[in-house]
C-alpha cells in the first residue's frame, strides 16, 4: 500500500494546530519546531513509503490512514468553530505528531534494504539472461516434425 495521503493529512492538521496555538504563546522558536518536524516527518514517510514493498505492514498503514482522516476532520471541525475545543488543541497536535512518527517508522521499516535490492536486481538480470538464451521456436507454433 503505497500512499502519501495519510502523512499529508497529518502534517496539515499539525501545522494548522501549531499556527492556531501561536496566537496564544507567541514564541517563534516553538512554532518553528512545531512546523518543521511534522513537515520533515511527512516528507520522510512519503519518500520511504513510495519506495516500500507493496504489502508490508498494509494493515497498520490502513489504520494510520484512518486515524489521520479522523485527526484532520477533528481539526477542520474545530477550525470551523463548530466544536471550539478542537482548535487550537495541543492534544490534537500531539496526536497528529505521534501518528506521523509512527507513519515514518513504518515507512522506513517496510522499505527494502540495500542487500535485498541487490539480490532482486541480480535475480532480474539472471531471468533476463535466461530469457535471451532460450531459443525461440520458428514458425507459427504448429510442429509436425521433431528437430
Amino acid at each position: 500500500m503505497k500512499s502519501a495521503i495519510a502523512p499529508v493529512l497529518l502534517a496539515a492538521a499539525a501545522v494548522v494546530q501549531a499556527l492556531g496555538r501561536f496566537v496564544y504563546h507567541q514564541d517563534a522558536i516553538v512554532v518553528t519546531g512545531e512546523l518543521f518536524f511534522p513537515i520533515f516527518l511527512a516528507g520522510l514517510s512519503i519518500f520511504y513509503g513510495l519506495r516500500s514493498r507493496g504489502g508490508a505492514f498494509s494493515t497498520v498503514k490502513l489504520g494510520l490512514g484512518l486515524l489521520a482522516v479522523v485527526v484532520a476532520l477533528l481539526t477542520a471541525w474545530g477550525w470551523g468553530m463548530a466544536m471550539f475545543w478542537f482548535y487550537p488543541s495541543i492534544w490534537l497536535y500531539y496526536a497528529a505528531f505521534l501518528l506521523l512518527v509512527a507513519q515514518a517508522v513504518i515507512a522506513v521499516v517496510s522499505s527494502p534494504s540495500g542487500k535485498e535490492l541487490r539480490a532482486q536486481r541480480a535475480l532480474d538480470r539472471d531471468r533476463e539472461a535466461q530469457a535471451e538464451a532460450a531459443p525461440e521456436e520458428p514458425g507459427d507454433g504448429w510442429r509436425t516434425t521433431r528437430r
